[in-house]
């Protein structure tokens, strides 16, 4: 998908976390997208999804 037709949502609740947590290290960072509509249907693959969440577990 583009660029341009990512949710700028995520990026911006991602980005007031950062702020809000200067000098804290943020590892295993990813983006979830749902559609660029503006709808619940999840356009990331879930096993993405999983493959991300078993790399937080494991550090």
């Amino acid at each position: 998908m583009p660029q341009s037709l990512r949710n700028p949502i995520s990026k911006i609740g991602g980005n007031r976390i950062k702020n809000a947590c200067k000098g804290a290290a943020f590892i295993h960072e990813m983006e979830v997208q749902f559609d660029s509509i503006g709808g619940d249907s999840l356009e990331t693959p879930e096993d993405e999804i999983a493959e991300w969440i078993e790399q937080i577990k494991k550090s």
